[in-house]
């Protein structure tokens, strides 16, 4: 049995902008999907990933925070 997909959703201000911009069309699309589903046009999964879901989310969030204006 593989292991349940899980997905880290990146908040972004204006999310309708940054799909905007995106020129590859099937991209587009699985943004909007995303959004439509997350509330995100950015998720980004841990499966495949040398870096386990919870090290992920942990590192995401040092770095939002050290980043954060």
């Amino acid at each position: 049995m593989s292991p349940k997909q899980q997905f880290v959703a990146i908040s972004l201000r204006n999310p309708e902008e940054y799909i905007a911009r995106e020129t590859n069309a099937f991209k587009r699309k699985a943004m909007s999907i995303g959004l439509q589903h997350s509330n995100s046009p950015v998720n980004i999964s841990a499966n495949g990933l040398k870096i386990n879901y919870d090290d992920l989310l942990q590192l995401l969030q040092d770095k939002y925070r050290e980043n954060k204006h």
